[in-house]
């Protein structure tokens, strides 16, 4: 299984990332991430 990372953490390898929303809902989407920068808020509940 892959690393799973929570909005707000610190990405440390640059890349593009599949958001999974807890609990399986919503859209399905992809979102660019870059080194040291954090991982963005999902904007659902």
């Amino acid at each position: 299984m892959a690393d799973q990372h929570k909005p707000g953490e610190t990405v440390k390898t640059s890349g593009i990332y599949k958001v999974v929303k807890e609990g399986g809902g919503g859209p399905k989407f992809k979102v660019t991430c870059v080194e040291g920068e954090h991982f963005p808020p999902t904007g659902g509940r």
